[in-house]
């Protein structure tokens, strides 16, 4: 019979085997990416440390992308192997910024759920039905996909 590490460890392993088969098959379906930067403000300040999804939607291609805003509010986006950019088409953008109840950010070391974290964010920019927040992506990339998020 198998310890408890046993059998973590072997699932460890397994995991590991199944992630190297995936990494070789995605880099072969792998769509264009293009360069999608922007800014990021809230009532007018840069927002730092938010964190935005792009979602394709309809016949877009290609997987979810993301971003975290640096100082000054500005992104860069990342597909979801790691590399940089965007495919063409249309997506939802969702953003969010989670900090503590009192609107200060999460201590080092723990996590949204250890300190009941809030969304700084309004809840409309988190929402499908907030028509601002669909995009195109053209051929070539975007370098001012701006958000300026009012929190009223």
């Amino acid at each position: 019979m198998l310890s408890r590490l046993g059998l973590q460890s072997v699932g460890l392993g397994l995991l590991v085997v199944a992630m190297a088969g995936c990494g070789q098959g995605e880099s072969l379906n792998l769509p264009e990416l293009y360069p999608v930067t922007g800014k990021v403000t809230l009532d007018g300040e840069p927002l730092v440390g938010a964190v935005l999804s792009f979602l394709p939607k309809g016949d877009t291609a290609g997987q979810v992308v993301t971003a975290t805003t640096a100082e000054g509010g500005n992104y860069s986006a990342i597909y979801s192997n790691g590399k940089p950019g965007c495919p063409t088409g249309q997506f939802q953008i969702y953003i969010s910024k989670l900090v503590m109840p009192d609107g200060s950010p999460i201590p080092e070391g723990k996590t949204a759920a250890d300190v009941q974290a809030v969304d700084k964010v309004p809840p409309k920019y988190r929402s499908a039905e907030n028509p601002a927040s669909s995009v195109m992506i053209p051929v070539g990339g975007k370098s001012d996909l701006n958000f300026e998020l009012r929190s009223r």
